[in-house]
């Protein structure tokens, strides 16, 4: 089996067959329910007997990544959770994660050069206690609300390989409405972390933005074209790209493209994102026969900080998946939003929640939720940090670009 040694992989399957849980789908679907398993529960296989359950299961979760950490571990971790520790299962489930988590972290594909980052949870950053238990933490963090903009996602990325959306907040609260994160939680929607290239440009950062040929400029560099590419080869490429491996475009402070009319964003969208889901929208409607060749995804993501770019005339954004023109123009997600008390409480209610807590610290919602200014995404995040005697800047906040 690719990625687990035969030996392993045999042993995780027998011992699975010994496991009530993988009796019933049902029984099967009740241990996704905590941490980033959550986000597996309702894609996991559905089949009639066990011997098949258990092999789509590992299959399944083979080669997806967590917070950094494999999926199948991080599985058998909570199953190991249902047997005492007299139980012999528990003492083989313990011996499984270990041997799983080693065979598939030193076997986990190093990244390309010439692009940051795969479409997977952000990289451990060391064995270190403190970075470990901020990585699980910045994992839990992940599921706090936004359900709607995640709903929105799913249910189009189950339909169509090409899509596009807008990422904002409430203008009010600026770039404080946990816009990169939502970001990173919507990567675990493509192919549940599969791999892919994830191209994201900060248009706000220093050198990246001086018109509309800079960027093509800096596109062109992500992909190894030279600097004088012209943009119908670099659309060309981005295409070429996508027939093989998933291809993420992030645009970060999409606002700065929308300060002046007629907008570079929309001339940005027709000259670049158009052409391009053009062209893939045609190939994919030319191999309807083959679902198979349409298993990888081509996505934009446009992240505005300010609020600003639903207000700008020229730029079209569709409203709705079953928009006549999506997704050629962006999906408006719903904005994000501060999150209500309610879901602090239930976030910290989790057990998983609870165990990462230091000892002797405890932290009631109500005051949480005030100190963060009635529930500013940004804010929860660092005071939650705070809570846990960890530094938001400085662990997790690197993991976000």
């Amino acid at each position: 089996m690719d990625g687990l040694p035969l030996e392993v992989y045999t042993r995780c399957r027998d011992t699975l067959l010994t496991c009530d849980q993988f009796r019933t789908n049902e029984g099967l679907r009740a241990v996704f329910v905590t941490g980033g398993l959550a986000f597996y529960r309702k894609r996991i296989p559905e089949t009639s007997t066990i011997e098949d359950r258990v092999e789509q299961c590992l299959d399944f979760l083979l080669g997806k990544r967590w917070g950094g950490e494999p999926v199948l571990a991080l599985f058998l971790e909570a199953l190991r959770s249902r047997y005492g520790e007299g139980d012999d299962l528990h003492k083989a489930l313990t011996e499984l994660a270990r041997d799983v988590r080693l065979a598939l972290t030193q076997t986990s594909p190093r990244l390309p050069e010439t692009v940051p980052l795969y479409a997977m949870a952000p990289p451990a950053l060391s064995s270190d206690g403190d970075a470990l238990r901020a990585q699980m933490l910045f994992s839990l963090i992940l599921e706090l609300d936004f359900n709607r903009q995640v709903e929105h996602v799913d249910a189009i990325l189950q339909q169509q390989r090409v899509a596009a959306f807008l990422i904002h907040g409430d203008p009010d609260y600026g770039p404080n409405c946990g816009q990169a994160l939502l970001v990173e939680r919507l990567f675990y929607l493509l192919s549940e972390g599969g791999e892919g290239h994830r191209i994201q440009v900060n248009i706000g950062s220093p050198g990246v933005w001086a018109g509309l040929p800079s960027l093509w400029r800096h596109i062109a560099k992500y992909l190894e074209l030279a600097d004088t590419s012209s943009p119908d080869e670099i659309v060309d490429k981005v295409y070429q790209g996508w027939l093989t491996q998933n291809m993420v475009f992030i645009f970060y402070q999409a606002d700065y493209l929308v300060t002046r009319v007629p907008t570079y964003l929309a001339r940005w969208i027709k000259e670049f994102w158009q052409k391009l889901a053009a062209k893939a929208l045609s190939d994919t409607q030319s191999r309807t026969g083959n679902p198979a060749q349409n298993a990888t995804y081509l996505l934009l993501f446009l992240v505005d900080y300010s609020g600003h770019v639903c207000l700008a005339k020229d730029v079209h954004l569709a409203r709705a998946g079953n928009d006549p023109e999506y997704p050629k123009v962006p999906l408006r997600l719903p904005p994000n939003k501060a999150f209500p008390r309610e879901v602090l409480t239930k976030w910290l209610r989790q057990p998983s929640a609870r165990a990462l807590l230091p000892r002797g610290i405890t932290v009631d919602a109500q005051q949480l939720w005030q100190e963060a200014g009635d529930g500013v995404p940004e804010l929860v995040y660092k005071r939650i940090f705070d809570y846990y005697q960890l530094s938001w800047e400085g662990l997790a906040k690197k993991w976000l670009t």
